[in-house]
């Protein structure tokens, strides 16, 4: 039987349920779920939002606009919805806020090698910037280098971008695309993200 952690997050972009706090932390402790066991790399879990009056489902990744690729990372609308497992890799050690990860589906789309989140730029600019799956190679000319990190804040933890160095990141939130049906891109926010608290429960299959 294998154990799968459901970690329903906030937005701030993403956060783990946590114990109150009203800034960042400052200082780095492991990442933990609902339970209070910490997170692991390499182990399946699911990301959705805590409190139902947020609305939405878990995160995924599918087509949007006219790729002919499921690329696009999305936050579903439907709240019954759990979305796809994800992991967090981690190059050593234990999740710890502040840590650099790489956050890849569980799944794969056939028409790309990886199912690692990364950032890209929009084809017709570099002023907006998407989170979607896939290699450097998959996005030629449209790639944002950086890496993920996680950051304890107020009640929970957010996913943020970081793109030049731990101190220069950005947080992630939901963009509200008329074009795509039931479902939200996550975008990156310069100052305005999206907030919604979270929390994780532990399931099993």
């Amino acid at each position: 039987m294998n154990s799968i952690s459901l970690i329903i997050i906030s937005f701030f972009f993403f956060a783990f349920s946590a114990k109150f706090q009203l800034a960042l932390s400052k200082s780095a402790e492991n990442v933990i779920d609902r339970e209070g066991n910490s997170i692991l790399p390499g182990v399946d879990y699911y990301i959705l939002p805590a409190m139902s009056s947020y609305g939405g489902g878990g995160l995924i990744f599918r087509k949007t606009g006219n790729s002919s690729c499921s690329t696009s990372v999305l936050h579903e609308d439907k709240e019954n919805a759990v979305g796809q497992l994800l992991r967090f890799q981690i190059q050593s050690g234990s999740i710890l806020t502040g840590s650099i990860v790489d956050i890849e589906f569980v799944e794969k789309a056939d028409c790309i090698k990886s199912s690692k989140w990364r950032v890209v730029y929009e084809k017709e600019n570099k002023t907006s910037a998407f989170v979607a799956v896939g290699n450097a190679e998959d996005y030629p000319g449209q790639n944002k280098n950086g890496k993920f990190k996680i950051e304890k804040i107020e009640t929970s933890y957010k996913i943020m971008f970081c793109d030049s160095g731990p101190f220069n990141c950005t947080d992630i939130g939901l963009y509200n695309d008329q074009k795509i049906v039931d479902a939200q891109p996550l975008k990156l926010y310069q100052s305005k993200p999206l907030r919604k608290n979270i929390r994780m429960d532990d399931i099993f299959v």
